[in-house]
């Protein structure tokens, strides 16, 4: 996939009509990174709270993002 996710995201909430808070747009990019990393390292059996954890975020903000 050639397009960034993150532009996607962004371009999808505002075709909804509203547009992500700074910090919501930092959090998703951060925890889009850090899943691509931890994927990369451990494979795709790695508990939701790593990925969190390692984005520097809470659970309940990845459950509501994605």
């Amino acid at each position: 996939m050639s397009e960034d996710p993150k532009s996607l995201s962004e371009a999808e909430t505002e075709a909804a009509g509203r547009r992500r808070r700074a910090d919501a747009r930092r959090n998703i990019g951060s925890l889009i990174q850090t899943a691509s990393e931890v994927f990369a390292e451990a494979g795709m059996d790695v508990p939701i709270r790593e990925i969190a954890d390692r984005a520097g975020v809470g659970v309940g903000t990845l459950y509501r993002h994605f």
